[in-house]
């Protein structure tokens, strides 16, 4: 019985965490993105059944082609970083 409780336990866990991270990777998607020649610094939120998320990023687009972009997100104890660079041609 007791290995049970602890399997379930285990579980409530996991469920917890992968709560927090759909809500970490949707407030860093739905930064917003930087206008072609322009640099863009955002703000987003975010929460999936309980867990609510805050993510902070930086976007750039040159007009030549080059973007890049810089983001983290925070939710209760878990932090998500992730960045970026392309070149449109």
């Amino acid at each position: 019985m007791s290995t049970n409780t602890s399997n379930i336990s285990g579980n409530s866990d996991e469920i917890a965490i992968n709560r927090k991270g759909i809500s970490l990777a949707t407030a860093i998607g739905m930064l917003p993105d930087a206008s072609y020649g322009k640099t863009s610094i955002g703000m987003a939120t975010a929460s999936f059944r309980g867990a609510t998320s805050f993510a902070m990023g930086i976007s750039t687009k040159s007009s030549n082609g080059f973007s890049a972009r810089v983001a983290a997100s925070s939710a209760g104890g878990e932090n998500l970083v992730g960045g970026a660079v392309g070149f449109e041609f």
